[in-house]
């Protein structure tokens, strides 16, 4: 109806609350909010109204992006109350951390903007942390400075050989409490502690050299000395048994195995390093490092043979296998298997979209494997919302939204004709992540065609004064002429009838010498018959017009002697052949 609106003003960062209607009378509003993301900008409308005369008031963009939440430095803290989101060309000031101070000559509260490419400009220097001072390095160790000895300063420290760390190997310059503003080192720096082990076991007919004042720091070695040889044994964190040593003292004792190179992914059971060699018919029993798992049929464990070489196991473990991802509406399409170390290639089926890269790979946290990072998802492919025609309007989707394989279906104003395809389908963009809408709109235009006059011819179609689009008409020619074109026709979209045809006149063939007297006699007779009587009949009918006329002309004068003639006149034969015809016509 006059004054209605079709369907509100698009907006790209923005859509209604409320689904979108076809038509709004005059004065409703709708109420836009901004897509995640983006935030409003509360200076301009967010409101759009239907007004009689001049439809929907103009739209800007009211929705924004911006900078994040800008990050305290490490001297320095934002002064400015906390926001999750603001627009380009906000201004927030940094003032120093408690445990800082100011350096003279410095603005104290400098101020940051966010800039149009939604990154914070720099923040300036005008603070200095305090000092923790040199934390020193342990005794029988070392440290490795990485920054200074400022406030949030670190350092490593680490242990000579031999000596073991105690406490914690990384120390951090932070205030001492949330209410003293003092700084120090946390935690305390460590310790480097020696360890050792408890003398060795004493043998029959044997006996060890070595040690200083009956102690054996970790890795000190002693020399056993017997009657038919010597052995070094080391100290480790299991001394060997005095049976085992009476072992290597046999005659076997003199083949060995040096230290084996132990499959990939393993290590010795229980821990601890190799030795430099090993006797023969040593079994050394392994175990798979986190992450996998033995091989199925595989035993873990390799023997020192009698040909001073080790029993041959190639293969142990294998990674473990990530948890199968499941994606809605995705699927894996490259994949040689879920195990640790291995990358898979997600992608989204026809019509959605993968968001959060399309790539992962199985890791090990926390002793366990997983996917490096969370599984992406899929979206469906979204397309902006069908245009808006003259003279017609669209159903809208109750949620005002498009994706991939959504139909539109347009309808015209009554007296108006659809011109093209009533429906347009959301269908996806070459670059498979944006989507498009197949068709253009049609058009809603009023169309009417007049009924045609073809000359020696007729319309053989019901009467109507004027046709509407894609209307079709039958064409017929009079007697004697033969139609040229094609006998139906069609209302066109410019209000024209497409290719009207035209109407011949017959023309008759000479007789030829094969055609025989009594044939030719015949069409001749018939040719000659149908025109007399042609001509007889519109005589007659001539002559009963003109005696009707002249009877109820005489009747009308003797009834009423005295009228006007100006209300009537003589149709004249001429007249009645031109009314015969349209009358045919």
């Amino acid at each position: 109806m006059l004054g209605d609106c079709g369907p509100p003003p698009v907006l790209k960062h923005a859509m209604p609350y409320d689904p979108v209607k076809s038509i709004y009378k005059p004065y409703q509003s709708v109420t836009y909010r901004c897509l995640p993301g983006y935030r409003e900008n509360h200076e301009k409308k967010h409101i759009a109204t239907c007004f009689p005369e001049t439809g929907w008031n103009s739209m800007e963009e009211f929705c924004e992006s911006g900078c994040e939440s800008p990050r305290e430095t490490r001297f320095s803290v934002v002064d400015d109350e906390f926001l999750h989101f603001y627009p380009v060309g906000s201004v927030v000031h940094h003032i120093c951390h408690r445990s800082a101070e100011h350096i003279p000559g410095h603005p104290k509260r400098p101020a940051i903007t966010c800039l149009s490419n939604y990154t914070w400009s720099s923040v300036p220097v005008f603070c200095k942390g305090q000092s923790c001072g040199d934390p020193g390095k342990p005794e029988n160790g070392g440290r490795i400075i990485l920054m200074d000895f400022l406030l949030k300063a670190k350092v490593n420290f680490t242990c000579n050989e031999g000596y073991q760390l105690i406490g914690s190997p990384t120390s951090q310059c932070l205030p001492r409490t949330l209410s003293n503003n003092t700084v120090i080192w946390k935690p305390k720096p460590p310790i480097c502690f020696r360890p050792t082990c408890p003398p060795p076991p004493e043998i029959k007919n044997g006996a060890y050299t070595g040690g200083k004042n009956g102690t054996f720091p970790l890795n000190s070695k002693v020399t056993y000395i017997s009657v038919a040889m010597g052995l070094l044994a080391s100290c480790s964190a299991q001394v060997l048994s005095a049976a085992l040593l009476l072992l290597l003292f046999s005659s076997t004792a003199l083949s060995q195995c040096p230290a084996p190179v132990l499959p990939p992914h393993s290590s010795l059971k229980g821990g601890g390093d190799l030795a430099e060699s090993y006797a023969v018919d040593t079994t050394l029993r392994l175990q798979c490092i986190p992450g996998y798992d033995y091989l199925p049929g595989t035993i873990p464990t390799i023997r020192c043979l009698d040909t001073n070489k080790w029993s041959d196991l190639p293969a142990l473990c294998q990674g473990r296998r990530c948890p199968v991802p499941h994606i809605e509406n995705g699927r894996i399409i490259d994949s040689d298997d879920l195990r640790l170390g291995e990358e898979i290639t997600l992608a989204c089926n026809d019509g959605f979209r993968i968001i959060g890269g399309n790539t992962r790979r199985c890791t090990l946290k926390s002793g366990k494997v997983d996917w490096n990072k969370e599984l992406p998802f899929c979206e469906r492919i979204p397309c902006v919302r069908p245009p808006v025609i003259a003279n017609g309007r669209y159903d809208p989707n109750p949620l005002d939204t498009y994706d991939a394989g959504s139909t539109v279906l347009y309808r015209c104003d009554p007296d108006y004709s659809l011109i093209g395809k009533s429906a347009i389908t959301c269908i996806v963009e070459e670059n498979g992540v944006d989507g498009k809408w197949d068709l253009s709109p049609p058009e809603c235009k009023k169309v009417e065609c007049h009924r045609p006059r073809v000359e020696n011819g007729r319309v053989a179609s019901v009467f109507q004064a004027t046709y509407t689009y894609e209307n079709k008409i039958q064409i017929e020619c009079n007697p004697g002429h033969t139609l040229v074109g094609s006998s139906t026709i069609e209302c066109g979209a410019d209000s024209q009838w497409k290719s009207v045809p035209t109407c011949r006149m017959q023309t008759t063939a000479s007789p030829t010498a094969s055609q025989t007297t009594p044939t030719h006699e015949s069409g001749s007779n018939n040719t000659v018959g149908i025109v007399f009587g042609a001509v007889t009949a519109v005589i007659v009918l001539a002559a009963l017009i003109f005696a009707a006329v002249k009877w109820f002309s005489l009747q009308g004068k003797a009834n009423v002697p005295h009228a006007s003639t100006d209300s009537y006149h003589v149709v004249s034969e001429k007249d009645m052949t031109l009314e015969e015809k349209r009358t045919k016509d």
